[in-house]
């Protein structure tokens, strides 16, 4: 019989990650082809399978290894085990369980096993809880792995399997039992005590006593258990030398065992989240780091919360609230962490677990209210293929009392990138960096290094902070066309141009406006090494400026104005934000605005001003939907900034019906380098050749104004590949720096537009006629009642039912009146190519690349239009399943290579659109593009 006779969890050695050792207790040799091993508690669905063509013999042993590396001989798995705090490990034998070792919390290089007994018998197994082992668990002296294990370790007792979470509420009798294995460490046991409190009061005792061998019971009074009580315990046992143990033990960071009891009464089929807090200020706390106290200013938060998610029980965590511009809310964002516990989180139905989990109040978004927002962004763009974070709400109760109805969501983190396969365990890890800032967090190639870590949260990174901030520096300078290949070639060499191009194409559709210079993640792959952009913090999404019924905003006339509405939106010319009211714009990254006096002003104090209309008309589409109900309009909506001002004489060409363009920005004369430079936009869908040279040019003189978007020539740019970086004077620190680097060198070249505006149209056609309104109805009809519950609780000022209203009848009608009248072929601004000819993907021709004796592929477009493979797959020698957002440019190429670094390294600076790693294909027929 397979048992589990050995594990250590966290290894010092660097080829080590830990491991677990199986040994065969039977007489006959065991295949593992039907085993598998994982944490009992996430059952056997979520286990590593192991090898088939690996035997153990009998009394032998092997190693499985935990995590990307292993000791010498070991087997391979993706098994990961939680090191901070004890637990069970189990194997299963065609899904039943077949073995158990529970263990406590582990140090570093500590092993934990079986050892045996000068007799063996049932008992001995039945206290250790374990299955099918000849021995009983102890902490070891030293690991012994693929050989008998050592002695126990001398020490305190070792406490295992204590009562936690459900399993501690009283049954039918009223009796809710504690119970522990407790296992002596080279000294009897001599006492073993139950230290339990209900909420904060202070500990209570009672002796634990034995009912089996190594097992001690407890009692705790069922008046404890009242709805919404916090009940926690510890177990303490001493031997006879005197020495103690404490289970979980008293140190920083440790948890202990408990439960919240669930109200009765709470009968919402939506995942209850139960919080509970030594302050009662905790979800509003903003102050320094304290113990149990929350306060004001700053960033900190209470320690000591408990919780209860998902049927688990967390204990010692951390709460404060999030956010900078919504602390102004009375319905709170919070932030809840492991408090140096590790990944210790786990959404329903997730696999692996988090640190940290983020509830969104919903309180505030453009438009009216629909508080589904979030979710309903992320289901969207997961709909359209952009990777995604699952997203849901739940309902939360602190403190015993309901506190509302919130949207959870997680945070990129290596797990999540691993289970939307953007990672894999097994190759080197990613560069993950998340943008925080806003104007300095937008990849300008100007920051210090200093500055990317103050404006950059680094996630992951193979090489430690220094590496990543070269890394990213990198693509910033390259971005900026200050590479030594020239920015046209640097964007198909450094991005990963499907993700990108999907993403910029998603976000676009749904017109969500809070993404220019802030709310995403750069991921550097490690497969292509190239960098891919992946959506966060989605609350603005379908955005709309007004309240139902209502007319556009003065400032920021989202869903009425050029300025946003473009699919160019997040270039140069359509930027973020807009200037500050009786100011220049200008930015002190300490003080933050300040007018032109050079007088200081609070932070964030603009967005509490009143703001001044200005004489511009409202963008109206063609199609203009109207409201199918008359609801009282409102005569302005709340605005983010105050109006815009003119801060130049130029004059401001006319706008599609009549709309007026935003202002110009009023640039100082250092700038006027970069006004001519990035002045214009050449709006051509024209492709380029395979090899095309890139463009030489000589700088033009300066110019006096920029064009506007619909007179810019269909002409490539001939200064698009101006290195940007020789003009540190020209950059500039206001309004009109809130556009992306990113989208702005993706917008700027032909090929690159030509292959986002497709994939655009290609998304229009696929979601605007019913998928999207079918996902406001699915989020409504789950939230619907408990959105009035939460709006009854925090006193919501408009009807709730309004933002739903409003999806339907206003936001998604006229988005798409915008893209297909206005900016689509045969509109005022026709930058949207038509609708994809018939089989379009069956005009593009495939044949060998030549110059590669690897098999690469390449895949060549010869008609006017760029060909939309995103829904498509290669069947020939080569096998790829093409991505979302992988498009050919009109008379372009792409190559599919099983090597896309390796490629790109023989062949570096040739602007080659190269994608992979594809896999060796079995069809030797001649090569097919088919539907996926």
């Amino acid at each position: 019989m397979v048992y589990i006779s050995e594990i250590l969890l966290d290894s010092s050695e660097s080829d080590s990650s830990g491991w677990v050792e199986l040994g065969n207790s039977g007489t006959n040799p065991v295949t593992l082809d039907t085993l598998s091993i994982g944490v009992l508690d996430d059952g056997p669905s979520a286990a590593a399978r192991l090898p088939g063509n690996i035997t153990i013999h009998p009394q032998s042993f092997i190693i499985v290894s935990l995590g990307r590396h292993g000791i010498a001989g070991s087997v391979p798995s993706t098994l990961r085990v939680p090191k901070a705090r004890g637990g069970s490990i189990a194997v299963w034998d065609d899904g039943q369980l077949a073995g158990r070792l529970t263990y406590p919390p582990l140090l570093k290089d500590q092993a934990f096993g079986l050892t045996l007994p000068p007799t063996y018998n049932e008992s001995l197994i039945q206290a250790a809880s374990v299955s099918n082992s000849p021995g009983s668990p102890s902490l070891l002296q030293s690991p012994t792995p693929g050989a008998p294990n050592s002695r126990l370790r001398q020490g305190p007792p070792a406490i295992v399997g204590t009562t936690s979470g459900l399993a501690a509420l009283p049954n039918s009798q009223g009796n809710a039992t504690i119970s522990a294995a407790v296992l002596p460490q080279g000294a009897e046991i001599q006492s073993v005590q139950l230290i339990y409190q209900q909420g904060y009061s202070e500990p209570q005792t009672l002796l634990m006593l034995p009912t089996r061998c190594g097992h001690f019971t407890a009692t705790l009074p069922s008046h404890l258990f009242t709805p919404g009580a916090l009940v926690r315990w510890q177990v303490a046992a001493t031997d006879s030398q005197g020495r103690t143990a404490l289970d979980p033990p008293d140190s920083e960071g440790a948890r202990k065992h408990g439960i919240i009891v669930r109200d009765a009464g709470e009968t919402t089929f939506l995942p209850l989240l139960q919080l509970s807090c030594p302050d009662s200020n905790a979800p509003w706390s903003t102050g320094p780091e304290t113990n149990a106290a929350g306060r004001t200013g700053g960033k900190g938060g209470v320690m000591g919360c408990s919780m209860v998610f998902s049927d688990e029980f967390y204990d010692n965590v951390f709460v404060r609230r999030r956010g900078a511009s919504s602390t102004a809310w009375p319905k709170p964002k919070i932030k809840i962490t492991s408090n140096k516990q590790g990944k210790l989180f786990r959404y329903p139905g997730q696999t692996y677990r988090i640190k940290a989990l983020y509830l969104n109040s919903n309180w505030m978004e453009p438009g009216e209210n629909s508080y589904t927002r979030e979710p309903l962004m992320w289901d969207a763009l997961g709909a359209m293929g952009v990777p995604a974070l699952g997203a849901f709400h739940a309902v939360v109760h602190f403190n015993g009392a309901y506190f509302g109805r919130f949207s959870l969501t997680e945070e990129w983190s290596l797990d999540a990138l691993e289970a939307r396969g953007l990672v894999s365990r097994s190759a080197p890890k990613p560069v993950l960096w998340k943008a925080n800032s806003g104007w300095m967090s937008n990849l300008r190639w100007d920051v210090s290094r200093r500055q990317i870590e103050q404006y950059y949260g680094l996630e992951e990174s193979p090489s430690g902070t220094a590496g990543a901030v070269t890394e990213l520096e990198q693509l910033m300078t390259g971005l900026a066309g200050g590479d030594s290949l020239p920015r046209s070639e640097y964007l198909f060499q450094a991005l990963h141009l499907p993700r990108v191009i999907n993403y910029m194409a998603a976000q676009t559709l749904v017109l969500n406006q809070d993404r220019c210079t802030k709310n995403y993640f750069m991921l550097r792959e490690a497969a292509t090494g190239q960098w891919s952009v992946l959506p966060w913090d989605v609350e603005s999404g379908f955005g709309i400026d007004r309240g139902y019924g209502g007319v556009p905003a003065p400032d920021y006339c989202i869903l009425a104005c050029e300025q946003w509405n473009s699919p160019l939106y997040c270039d140069r010319q359509h930027v973020q934000d807009v200037p500050l009211a009786g100011t220049e714009g200008t930015w002190d990254f300490y003080g933050g605005p300040v007018p032109p006096t050079g007088g200081g002003q609070p932070f964030f104090s603009f967005l509490f001003q009143t703001p001044q209309p200005q004489p511009s008309q409202p963008f109206q589409p063609q199609s203009q939907v109207q409201p199918q109900s008359s609801p009282q309009p409102q005569s302005q909506s709340p605005t983010l900034q105050p109006a815009t001002v003119s801060t130049t004489a130029e004059a401001v060409p006319a706008q599609p019906d009549g709309a007026r363009a935003p202002q110009p920005p009023q640039f100082d004369p250092g700038a006027i380098f970069m006004r001519w430079i990035f002045g214009r936009r050449r709006l051509s869908s024209t492709g380029r050749s395979l090899k095309q040279a890139p463009e030489t040019v000589a700088a033009p003189e300066p110019e006096e104004s920029s064009p506007s978007p619909q007179t810019i020539s269909d002409a490539p740019d001939p200064f698009y590949n101006v290195d940007q970086t020789k003009n540190r004077n020209a950059m500039v620190y206001n309004y009109s720096s809130s556009f992306s680097w990113l989208a702005d060198a993706v917008l700027g070249h032909p090929r690159t537009r030509s292959m986002y505006m497709r994939r655009l149209r290609s998304l229009m056609d696929e979601f605007t006629s019913g998928k999207l309104e079918a996902l406001v109805h699915k989020w409504n009809n789950v939230s619907s009642m408990e959105i009035a519950r939460d709006c009854e609780k925090w006193n919501c000022p408009r009807d709730p039912t309004l933002g739903y209203q409003q999806l339907i009848v206003e936001q998604l009608p006229i988005r798409r009146a915008q893209l297909y009248d206005t900016y689509s072929v045969g509109g005022t601004h026709p930058l949207i190519p038509g609708p994809a000819a018939a089989e379009a993907q069956q005009t593009v021709a495939v044949e060998m690349f030549m110059e590669d004796l690897s098999g690469s592929l390449v895949l060549r477009n010869p008609s006017a239009d760029a060909v939309d493979l995103s829904a498509h797959k290669l069947v020939a020698s080569l096998d790829y399943d093409f991505l979302p957002g992988t498009v050919i440019p009109a008379n372009d190429t792409l190559i599919v290579t099983l090597d896309v670094v390796g490629f790109l390294r023989r062949h570096p600076g040739k602007g080659y659109f190269v994608v992979g790693p594809a896999q060796r294909g079995t069809e030797r027929r001649a090569p097919k593009i088919v539907p996926k």
